[in-house]
């Protein structure tokens, strides 16, 4: 907790207005929004959501479902934006999914590691009809693919389950399995699963998923409720046109799972893994492209993901760097296609979002999810934003001027000129072989740190600045968010930042700031615009709520710039009237 004075200690200084200036000086970061022309569709309010391993479901929810607590930590996301709308998603599932067996009486089937019930059922209904009615929540229903390919051995009672519990006004999805484009590479891995063997392949899966979807359709799930996919990696993302013209017609949404790092196999992560630019909108590549190739096919989401897969990196994952990532990686993934991600994790474990052990613990990443749902809002739109300043000339760390292609879609930076990066030809593109070959500019190693492209980008930048802008006319409003995440050891200089906002007449700005009193590292201490939740009993913050006030200088009858201090390692969320 927070008294006043240390509280006002922490913002003072946060925002420094000065006279602003149209031309930037030297060592300020020029940061240009553009609110005339909006890019996409609107983004939901309810992008951010949950989920939730089906053990660990009543452990936040409940065991009665009557966790007051977390129903309050999720209003308050849903409360972002005014006025009726859909609430935080919940998705039940993961890898226990295929290990879970619904049993209405009886012995469970052989293979089932867990169990769950008409209880356990009633419970999920009692929190969302009751409990979170509030924040008007939605389930995602993930059920057991994995112990058989029969559908009607296991997988068809829990279908029925829901019927008999009156979920379905709830559900807003249903998946089959989890994972199992990795069902093959784990069949011979001890100590993984065994769903399937070694050979098991997309056409057999496609065999299957009829069958499944067939016969749940048979045990009462309503038409057009299934969320497809929910596979792991990539290997798939050719055969989602495929797919979709198959089953997507009984789709509501196609699930994709994203993890920004991993920590499975003995992997490490470390907060400069965290905050490095690859970890937000340097991995995007492949997830855009399966997007844009499926273009009349549901809605995608990330039904699963986090920080780093396999349970996340204690003393990173549950820290204030978290935070920091959260807020450039969901818009970067946002701008994609991507309509919503569920956090994966809780009640433990140092990815978890919200924990109960058994007392509620709020992790920085939740205040990193209310900055992000505040600046998407009342439906907003994403908008252009340039910034430059912030890296050498003659230099693009992030290939923001070039096409990233090779391995992973980040291992080379191809001149835009190519067209595409790499592949079969690219000798014959614009530039030739030394532009467009991602082995060409991999043997040339000119680091894209130092270079233009062709360059090799460097994996572990952190851009001293970055910043993502949303307009919503709902609310006549454009907001803008800066991040300054570059590690700065021990430097608290702030960075200057000139902003200008064309396409809006008003002089003033309204700011909230995210910052942490115990550095990057620290699990306490993390603010926004105010107020924290360290300590919090019922999920409700504690501290005065602070929006401060900032001028600007108008430069035409619709461009307002404002001069800024951006400290190290904090982010600025400014609100401007149209």
């Amino acid at each position: 907790r927070f008294g006043n004075n240390t509280m006002w200690k922490i913002l003072g200084g946060l925002v420094a207005v000065a006279s602003a200036k149209h031309v930037a000086p030297a060592a300020t970061v020029q940061v240009n929004v553009n609110v005339k022309a909006p890019n996409g569709p609107e983004i939901a309010p309810n992008f951010v959501g949950f989920s939730i391993e089906v053990p660990s479901a009543l452990g936040m929810m409940g065991s009665d479902g009557r966790n007051a607590a977390f129903a309050s930590l999720l209003q308050q996301l849903h409360g972002q934006t005014v006025g009726p709308h859909a609430g935080p998603n919940l998705r039940l599932g993961g890898n226990s999914a295929d290990q879970t067996c619904f049993v209405l009486e009886g012995t469970p089937p052989v293979g089932c590691t867990a169990t769950i019930n008409l209880t356990t059922l009633q419970a999920y209904r009692t929190f969302a009809e009751t409990t979170a009615a509030a924040a008007n929540i939605s389930f995602v229903i993930d059920t057991n693919f994995g112990l058989t390919a029969d559908p009607r051995l296991v997988a068809t009672a829990h279908i029925r389950g829901l019927g008999t519990a009156g979920l379905w006004p709830w559900v807003r999805g249903v998946e089959i399995g989890n994972e199992m484009d990795i069902y093959a590479g784990h069949a011979n891995i001890p100590g993984k699963p065994h769903h399937r063997n070694a050979s098991y392949t997309f056409s057999e899966y496609m065999a299957e998923y009829k069958s499944f979807s067939a016969a749940y359709i048979e045990a009462g799930m309503p038409e057009d409720r299934l969320q497809g996919g929910t596979w792991a990696g990539d290997s798939w993302y050719p055969d989602i046109p495929q797919y979709l013209a198959a089953f997507g017609g009984a789709m509501n949404t196609m699930s994709l799972h994203k993890y920004a790092r991993s920590t499975c196999n003995g992997g490490t992560v470390s907060i400069a893994d965290m905050l490095a630019d690859r970890s937000a909108s340097g991995t995007m590549g492949k997830i855009a492209e399966a997007v844009k190739a499926s273009p009349r096919g549901p809605p995608f989401v990330i039904g699963e993901g986090n920080s780093a897969s396999c349970g996340g990196q204690n003393g990173v994952s549950n820290t204030f760097a978290s935070a920091l990532w959260a807020i450039d990686f969901l818009p970067a993934l946002s701008k994609t296609g991507i309509r919503g991600m569920n956090f994966h994790g809780g009640p433990h474990g140092p990815y978890a979002t919200i924990g109960f052990g058994p007392e509620l613990e709020v992790h920085p990443l939740y205040s990193g999810l209310m900055v992000f749902s505040e600046l998407v809002s009342n439906y907003s739109r994403w908008v252009d934003v340039n910034v430059t300043g912030a890296t050498p000339a003659g230099s693009d760390p992030t290939c923001s001027t070039g096409i990233l292609g090779g391995v992973s879609k980040s291992h080379v930076c191809c001149a835009a000129g190519c067209g595409t990066c790499g592949g079969t030809g690219c000798n014959g593109f614009p530039g030739g072989s030394a532009s467009c070959c991602g082995g060409t500019i991999a043997s040339a190693n000119q680091s894209c740190s130092s270079h233009l492209p062709p360059c090799v980008p460097d994996i572990d930048y952190m851009s001293p600045v970055t910043a993502h802008a949303s307009v919503s006319i709902a609310d006549g409003t454009a907001r803008v968010l800066l991040i300054a995440k570059q590690l700065n050891h021990g430097t608290t200089a702030p960075t200057q930042v000139n902003l200008c906002i064309a396409g809006v007449a008003a002089t003033k700005a309204f700011v909230k700031t995210l910052v942490s009193s115990g550095g990057v590292a620290a699990t306490k201490g993390v603010v926004f615009g105010g107020v924290t939740w360290d300590g919090s009993a019922n999920g409700r913050p504690s501290g005065t709520p602070t929006v401060t006030t900032v001028h600007g200088d108008a430069h035409g009858p619709m461009e307002t710039c404002f001069s800024l201090s951006l400290p190290p390692l904090s982010a600025m969320l400014l609100s401007v009237p149209l």
